[in-house]
Order: structure tokens, then sequence, then C-alpha cells
């Protein structure tokens, strides 16, 4: 027997459930260590500054 959301699908009307999606896969969150984690905020870099005619000079 048919029912009128499969009629409706079937035409093309409405989207299919999504029970009949796969399953999506989660993405894996990449475990950082601390040294990575500082290099990537930019900690222990020089500092710079502009001097005499816009050159860049280490402070």
């Amino acid at each position: 027997m048919r029912t009128i959301q499969s009629e409706l699908t079937e035409k093309g009307f409405t989207k299919p459930s999504k029970d009949n999606y796969p399953a999506l896969q989660t993405k894996v969150k990449e475990k950082l260590s601390k040294r990575d984690l500082k290099d990537l905020m930019g900690c222990n870099r020089g500092t710079y500054a502009r001097g005499k005619g816009g050159a860049f000079r280490q402070r």
C-alpha cells in the first residue's frame, strides 16, 4: 500500500527523508601539542618595529 509521502517523493515534490541517507562521517579532530599551538599562535617570535626610513628593525 502506498502512502501520500512516498507518492510525493516519487514525483519529486518533496525531498526523501533523512533516514534513507547514509550516516555522515564525523571529522577526526587533530591533536596538537602545546608546542604546536604556541607556534601557530606566534609566541616566541621576534619583535620588530619600523626604524628610520621605514626599515624594520629588531627591538
